[in-house]
């Protein structure tokens, strides 16, 4: 279980998260939606350690985490997708998968990669690709093979949908899906595309201001217009 208590968190000059209040149940597939600079960016980075705490709790599965590096919460079993997917364009796809494996301290990195291979059949036809050379789509599925060679318990992905063909999105849904359902890997997402969200995440977190305002079903959100328009800046607000 993630739990995140009275979480302040940003930049030195901007904080941008203001109290945050929010427990992941372990198993579940949540989205976390709102406004551009609503702090949705900033949360996963703070879960992850690449932003300070400022000030408040982190925990997992009732361990503080808030004082770790970033690559001993991910040996606790975090692993983050960052938006723009930041995958090294100059390695090939292979190179690309082991580098995740040893910065996680695996001692089996090869079979991890072939581990990896199965769940993303994709990439086996890559691996001797650079990793620039791959469309938009293609990297998004190469980072989440990255992420998945850390073994994690938590995945964390930031705009997952961003600039990807329609086709990949449904792919890259469909394999998030699985990887929750088969393996029981947590998802927490932040995303923009509400269509996207509701194929994937079940519960719905709605940040606005750097807190969360509200937490409902995903398809709850998806269909109320109003909320949409309040929260997010689409729909048709309610007469």
């Amino acid at each position: 279980m993630l739990v995140l208590n009275e979480v302040r968190s940003g930049y030195a000059s901007a904080p941008a998260l203001h109290g945050v209040n929010l427990t992941i149940t372990p198993g579940s597939r949540s989205v976390v939606l709102g406004r551009n600079g609503a702090g949705k960016s900033t949360l996963l980075k703070t879960i992850v350690g690449h932003l300070p705490l400022m000030s408040g709790r982190i925990e997992l599965n009732g361990h503080a985490v808030d004082r770790l590096a970033p690559h001993e919460r991910c040996r606790r079993g975090l692993a983050y997708v960052p938006q723009g997917r930041q995958i090294f364009g100059s390695l090939t796809v292979r190179a690309n998968l082991e580098a995740g494996g040893y910065g996680a301290g695996l001692r089996r990195v090869q079979q991890a990669v072939d581990d990896v291979l199965d769940e993303l059949p994709l990439l086996r036809t890559k691996l001797r690709d650079r990793g620039d050379s791959l469309s938009g789509g293609q990297q998004q599925i190469l980072a989440l093979g990255r992420a998945l060679m850390t073994q994690p318990k938590t995945l964390l992905l930031d705009e997952p949908s961003e600039g990807i063909q329609p086709s990949l999105v449904t792919e890259i849904g469909d394999i998030v899906v699985r990887l929750n359902q088969d393996r029981g890997i947590t998802v927490i997402m932040v995303e923009q595309n509400l269509d996207f969200a509701a194929t994937v995440g079940d519960k719905a977190h709605i940040m606005e201001k750097g807190t969360i305002a509200c937490s409902m079903p995903t398809s709850d959100f998806v269909a109320d217009l109003a909320l949409q328009h309040r929260f997010m800046g689409v729909g048709v607000a309610a007469d």
